[in-house]
């Protein structure tokens, strides 16, 4: 095959630069190792940077959502510390941190005979989605997974 339909190949020396740069820099991403390159007068495509980059063998840190999650109830538990007032402070600003993201976090509110009956009665109605959704204080997709796993049809409804 001709050379006149590609691009120039990467030289084997520009290869092990972005390799190198990326290795003792971990912090750095494509768009950064490209940057760096193109203010040394290398002229490469970002994706190429990225196709040479040395790939990370453990996967990132968790997210705060995920810590948060995991020592949900170590956070809500008071701790049991010598009362240091500058452990206590920490702890107070790290748990209302803390707080504000487990608020997020609800727990599903589980369902009751009486709400089952309702949507059975509901659902033999035909009564909107929207409005069986206000009733009953549950979110329209919350109202059709319930109705899904109790066979009852909500789907040929309109919102």
């Amino acid at each position: 095959m001709s050379e006149e339909g590609r691009r120039p190949r990467i030289d084997r020396e520009l290869r092990e630069l972005i390799r190198r740069m990326s290795m003792e820099n971990s912090l750095w991403g494509a768009s950064r190792i490209h940057g760096e390159l193109l203010m040394l007068g290398f002229e490469v495509a970002q994706s190429t940077v990225s196709k040479y980059m040395v790939r990370r063998r453990k996967p990132p840190s968790q997210t705060w959502k995920t810590f948060l999650r995991n020592h949900a109830e170590a956070i809500r538990r008071p701790c049991q510390g010598n009362g240091n007032m500058a452990n206590r402070r920490e702890r107070l600003a790290f748990n209302s941190h803390a707080g504000a993201d487990m608020a997020k976090m609800k727990k599903a509110k589980r369902w009751t005979k009486k709400e089952f009956r309702e949507l059975k009665a509901h659902s033999k109605a035909k009564t909107p989605v929207i409005k069986i959704s206000k009733q009953m204080k549950r979110t329209v997709g919350a109202l059709r997974q319930q109705a899904s796993r109790l066979g009852i049809g909500l789907g040929h409804q309109r919102m």
